[in-house]
């Protein structure tokens, strides 16, 4: 999916070409992650003003049912290619979130997702939540864009969740405040707790709350790609996480966020940071 990024974004964030087709014809696997870098890369299109086709539907492979399962066809495509598939309780359907209704997706639809997978209350996964909301609100604070995407499965014993949006992205926001970074380094940089590029000083924890949340105990691990930049958080045997930056030769529009829970690490997520309200 990323490749396909380089094929249809030029390295300034234009689209390549007027009209864009998406062949389905050889698809044979997708996760999460690529279902939502799919949905950003075709709402990115649309605000750069180029229309698309999706072709090669008659495909019968695992990776179409996927999408279609997801409801990713009966987004763009204004149907389902099986009307009959029923998307099973692992999955979490590919969701277009506006800012005005994030804290209904997460108090409505994400915390009961993830609560019934882990078989625990909502209430007990306090901590996770609060590191979910966070990526929603800088979302919010950081993006252009009113509306993000989100969709979640169950893979073996992992909850994988991918969350993302089509803004200005991490590195442009962080360079707003700071100068020069390259883009991995900037991303690193936001993950700084107490970092801001808002000037909003009431919470100040940012993705380090989510980066502390989900790495704690070898509980999971994050993944952030936004621009040209991409950094991964994961545990550290002696405690503490350990963030690795990287620069890559795509740009990815927007941020994209990947979390990784396993099954049966929920203990502790309740007490480990305390929930707050936030308003928008």
């Amino acid at each position: 999916m990323y490749a396909m990024i380089g094929e249809a974004i030029t390295q300034s964030g234009d689209s390549k070409f007027i009209n864009v087709t998406i062949d389905f014809l050889n698809l044979q696997q997708i996760g999460p992650v690529g279902v939502v870098v799919l949905s950003n890369l075709i709402e990115y299109l649309r605000l750069c003003g180029a229309g698309g086709t999706l072709t090669g539907l008659v495909n019968n492979s695992d990776a179409v049912k996927y999408l279609d399962m997801v409801g990713f066809f009966e987004d763009y495509n204004n149907k389902r290619i099986s009307p009959a598939l029923v998307t099973p309780d692992t999955l979490l359907s590919l969701t277009r979130v506006p800012n005005v209704k994030r804290t209904t997706f997460l108090q409505d639809r994400l915390m009961p997702w993830v609560a019934k997978l882990m078989n625990v209350s909502p209430g007990s996964l306090g901590s996770f939540r609060v590191g979910v909301e966070e990526v929603l609100q800088n979302i919010g604070h950081h993006s252009t864009i009113d509306v993000g995407c989100a969709h979640g499965a169950l893979v073996d014993d992992e909850i994988i969740l991918a969350i993302s949006d089509f803004g200005v992205g991490i590195p442009e926001n962080v360079r707003s405040v700071e100068g020069w970074h390259k883009d991995g380094e900037a991303i690193k940089r936001a993950c700084d707790e107490g970092f801001t590029s808002t000037g909003n000083k009431i919470r100040g924890a940012g993705l380090g709350v989510l980066l502390k949340t989900m790495t704690s105990n070898g509980r999971g691990r994050v993944s952030i790609t936004s621009g040209a930049g991409q950094v991964s958080a994961i545990h550290l045997p002696g405690g503490g996480y350990r963030l690795t930056a990287r620069q890559k030769s795509f740009i990815y529009p927007g941020t994209l966020i990947e979390i990784a829970l396993k099954l049966g690490s929920f203990e502790g997520l309740s007490q480990e940071v305390e929930a707050e309200e936030f308003s928008w």
